[in-house]
């Protein structure tokens, strides 16, 4: 088992496959792929904490490691909101102690819901299962929470169903939040997801250039399948080993420079470490502005000096740091 903590490193989660498991301590068990851990996820991680206090279990999480879409279907992929780490911070934040981490290929797609009940879910120490109201799982999505209390409720195991969550007169989901980051209202967008939006990576050396002008970055090489806002400069707080520090963030491809790929780099304030090869958490607070290309190198600098005023504006009335 892997274990790792939260970004403010006062809680920690392991990560394990099914076959890791005790056989003896029993698990109460949150089904879902989580993307993003929004606002309807934490009432389900809720639940599933109280079930385990009952029930004297461990509270526990049953995901996968890639978005299900991108193999049931052909189309273009979906772009997560969370990759497995930052998705095990978050929910270690809500109190989840275990994440169960299977792989989803073409045999899972495959399986019918029955089979996956009896081969996943049976095949650990499970009190209790919880799930939200739309859940579905096994061949062609045929499997739901009525079949899992159908099934379980056999055997003893409980299933608590979370029903909808909605915000504003808006249901709260996963597809409905990367649509608000892809258009770049990230402030919007922490409102659902009841957190800021978070990109975590390891720093990597970069071109210096931001050194060059007085304002070092963390560079960072974000997963492929994240989904990342349009290209621009944002408030943030960057996590280093627990501490929120407030920064200032830009994705994108540096027209200035014309870089050949997209790029996260965030100028930490009043920071002087060497954190290269070190994972850290950036948390976006609010769009600056838009990418944008300047003539040159000493107008991008003054740019950023702009920015970084911003940023230490914004970050002030942020208070989850």
């Amino acid at each position: 088992m892997i274990v790792l903590t939260n970004v403010k490193k006062n809680k920690s989660i392991g990560i394990c496959a099914p076959s890791d498991l005790s056989d003896t301590d029993s698990i109460v068990l949150a089904l879902g792929m989580f993307d993003g851990v929004h606002m309807g996820h934490r009432l389900l991680f809720q639940k599933t904490v109280e079930l385990a206090d009952e029930l004297c279990a461990t509270p526990s999480m049953l995901t996968f490691e890639h978005h299900p879409s991108n193999i049931i279907e052909s189309r273009e992929k979906t772009p997560i909101l969370s990759t497995v780490r930052e998705k095990a911070q978050l929910a270690a934040d809500c109190g989840i102690r275990q994440m169960i981490l299977m792989s989803f290929d073409e045999d899972m797609r495959d399986m019918e819901a029955e089979d996956f009940i009896n081969t996943s879910i049976l095949s650990m120490n499970v009190a209790a299962v919880v799930c939200g109201y739309n859940y579905r799982f096994g061949k062609n999505a045929k499997g739901d929470h009525k079949l899992l209390s159908d099934i379980l409720g056999k055997k003893g195991i409980t299933v608590a169903v979370v029903d909808e969550c909605r915000l504003n007169d808006v249901t709260v989901n996963s597809t409905l939040i990367r649509r608000i980051i892809q258009s770049g209202d990230v402030k919007d967008a922490a409102r659902y997801l009841c957190h800021p939006y978070t990109i975590g990576a390891s720093v990597a050396h970069g071109y210096q250039r931001g050194t060059k002008l007085g304002f070092p970055t963390a560079n960072m090489v974000p997963s492929e399948e994240k989904c990342l806002p349009p290209n621009g400069v944002y408030a943030s707080v960057t996590y280093v080993d627990g501490t929120g520090y407030p920064s200032v963030t830009n994705i994108g491809t540096n027209p200035t420079y014309n870089n050949a790929s997209t790029t996260v780099e965030t100028n930490i304030f009043d920071f002087d470490r060497d954190i290269y090869d070190q994972y850290i958490t950036v948390c976006l607070i609010e769009q600056i502005r838009g990418e944008k290309r300047f003539s040159s190198p000493e107008e991008l600098k003054k740019q950023v000096d702009a920015d970084i005023l911003t940023a230490r504006e914004i970050s002030r009335s942020y208070k989850n740091m």
